[in-house]
């Protein structure tokens, strides 16, 4: 796929010396970002979302996670709709690294021009760390294992960078895949207000 180098660019300093770094990750903001969808069955949609999480304690937090993109499956147009909310539990360790395992339950839409609709279930359970490599930069991985309605669990992975511009400003980049018989792929890029 085209994103396919982007994995290895934030793979390759995520486990670099995080002992420069002091704080661990923030679990308490507001995003808004822009997503584009990909797959080999010749899904192509793009739009913006809206991302938030709080941290309930030091070792529980939920997330909430809502898209309206719209494009074409197979040269048909169509709007395709994600919202998903998920709790996680966390541990920071000392050296600004945090490991977080949640558990996403959500929905897709699918909706055509001429108004049919799909709706899927779908549920992710998600195993994964927050790095913080330096003062101004955050990286994340998480390997994760997707239900999709009607579908096979799946398994995937996502991978992400922030980069901290001011005292509570980011700028953020994710990308996730869902594999199988057609990989789904996901890249985004936000801004991100940390609360």
């Amino acid at each position: 796929m085209k994103y396919a180098i982007l994995p290895v660019l934030l793979a390759s300093g995520l486990f670099s010396n995080s002992l420069i770094a002091n704080d661990s990750p923030v679990f308490t903001f507001a995003e808004v970002f822009y997503v584009q969808s990909d797959s080999n069955d010749d899904l192509d949609t793009k739009d913006l979302g809206i991302k938030g999480s709080y941290e309930l304690s030091d070792y529980f937090f939920v997330e909430a996670n809502y898209a309206q993109t719209s494009g074409d499956i197979v040269n048909i147009d169509v709007d395709f709709d994600t919202f998903q909310y998920d709790l996680g539990a966390k541990y920071d360790f000392d050296n600004a690294i945090t490991v977080f395992a949640s558990y996403n339950l959500g929905d897709w839409k699918v909706k055509s021009k001429d108004n049919s609709k799909i709706t899927l279930d779908v549920d992710t359970i998600k195993l994964g760390l927050h790095s913080q490599v330096s003062e101004l930069i955050e990286l994340n991985a998480a390997l994760t294992s997707t239900d999709i309605e009607n579908v096979d669990r799946k398994s995937g992975f996502v991978l992400g960078g922030n980069y901290k511009f001011s005292d509570t400003w980011h700028i953020t980049t994710e990308f996730s895949r869902i594999a199988g018989e057609v990989d789904l792929d996901q890249l985004s890029l936000g801004i991100r207000k940390t609360l």
